[in-house]
């Protein structure tokens, strides 16, 4: 549908599949996704709520990667750390939160939290404890791992 207020780009990724990975307590209904499917009407744009267990939400890109091959996956600040992880894809990174878990720690973000987008499932708060901080400290400590000389 095109919106005479917001440029639309038909041309660039025309045909092609980007995914993409929401930061930490969005989800795949927020107003960056809808922003990319308009500015980028001619692309699919994949978009699912990540799982508040990193390792599920990881497991899931993968399964996602595996399915979709994306040409190109864009990750905001948590799902930019998840989006660094999926290596083999082009990926534009946007204020990645490498190091959430030290995040969650220094801000109070532990507690009954408010998801900032609708979710498919539904849910509306969550709950983060030291079990859980402990567990997305883990999977942030694995950045950068992947890479290689042949990455530049």
């Amino acid at each position: 549908m095109e919106n005479k207020y917001v440029k639309q780009f038909p041309d660039l990724m025309a045909g092609k599949t980007v995914m993409y990975v929401h930061g930490f307590g969005s989800s795949a209904q927020s107003g960056t996704v809808r922003r990319l499917r308009e500015v980028l009407c001619s692309a699919t744009v994949i978009a699912e709520d990540m799982p508040l267990h990193p390792q599920e939400a990881i497991d899931l890109l993968h399964r996602l990667c595996d399915e979709h091959h994306p040409d190109l996956i864009i990750g905001t600040s948590m799902g930019g750390m998840y989006a660094e992880q999926l290596y083999g894809y082009d990926r534009i990174l946007t204020n990645p939160a490498l190091c959430i878990g030290d995040t969650m720690s220094a801000h109070g973000l532990t507690g009954t939290q408010t998801f900032q987008n609708p979710r498919q499932d539904g849910q509306q708060t969550f709950y983060v404890d030291k079990a859980l901080v402990k567990e997305y400290r883990t999977v942030s400590e694995r950045r950068f791992s992947g890479l290689t000389a042949a990455d530049g």
